[in-house]
């Protein structure tokens, strides 16, 4: 699908899935989503009651990294309520649903092992600059 053979095939998965490279904000909130579950084996939920605060925390987040660039409704339609993309967590009737399990595996996942040259996770309004 127009990948370069010799690009790791991590990073050619990576690319048709999320376009390419994961906002480093993303990574920021599914980090903190991971760490909420850490070491739970049941599933953990954010109630429906308190989604709404969530996302208000969430863009006051990315507004004290980025000003106005990123809206937290952009992030729920790609990792959250995704029709296209497979979804890291679910929006069920009882709240957002996170897994420890599948948190760390997407969170290794959208690391891939990228090219030095050419990072996977970047950060928002600067693609160029490795982590």
């Amino acid at each position: 699908m127009g990948a370069s053979s010799n690009q790791p095939k991590s990073n050619i998965i990576l690319g048709l899935l999320f376009g390419g490279q994961v906002n480093l904000l993303d990574f920021t909130v599914l980090f903190g989503w991971f760490m909420q579950t850490w070491g739970r084996d049941e599933l953990s939920i954010i109630p429906a009651e308190k989604q709404e605060k969530e996302i208000e925390d969430m863009q006051r987040h990315f507004d004290s990294q980025v000003e106005g660039k990123y809206p937290a409704h952009n992030f729920f339609g790609t990792y959250v309520d995704s029709t296209e993309l497979v979804p890291i967590v679910v929006r069920a009737p009882e709240g957002i649903v996170m897994d420890y399990h599948t948190l760390l595996f997407f969170l290794i996942y959208l690391q891939g092992c990228p090219d030095p040259e050419k990072p996977v996770i970047y950060r928002l309004g600067m693609p160029s600059q490795a982590l």
